[in-house]
């Protein structure tokens, strides 16, 4: 499992690091020195609002959006409802959105500035 967890951490860290990397072409030099701290600390926010989420439906995030899992595959693999993934996804979404939502308004600013 501490493998598995690495590995999803390292999948989250890239996809960040990419995001970070389009974006750093829309600033002045100046300004995208700034950026690798600051996408560390996206990534770490990430990693732990994610951690933090209940087991079940961390697992059931993870499959959808690290393995790019559909949410039936889910719901065979767990031996839920797709109903059930349904529900727990959006509230997953929900609650990784309010968490990180200082961090939009961060990528926001710096994207408007």
């Amino acid at each position: 499992q501490l493998v598995i967890n690495a590995y999803r951490r390292n999948i989250v860290r890239k996809r960040v690091l990419e995001e970070w990397h389009h974006l750093q072409t829309t600033f002045t030099h100046s300004d995208a020195a700034a950026l690798p701290m600051q996408a560390e600390e996206l990534t770490q926010e990430i990693l732990s609002a994610i951690e933090s989420l209940p087991p079940r439906r961390r697992e059931i995030f993870e499959k959808s959006r690290l393995e790019g899992m559909s949410y039936d595959q889910i719901a065979v693999e767990m031996a839920i409802s797709r109903n059930t993934v349904e529900v727990q996804m959006v509230k997953a979404l929900s609650f990784l959105r309010r968490r990180l939502s200082h961090f939009c308004f961060l990528l926001l600013m710096l994207t408007f500035s």
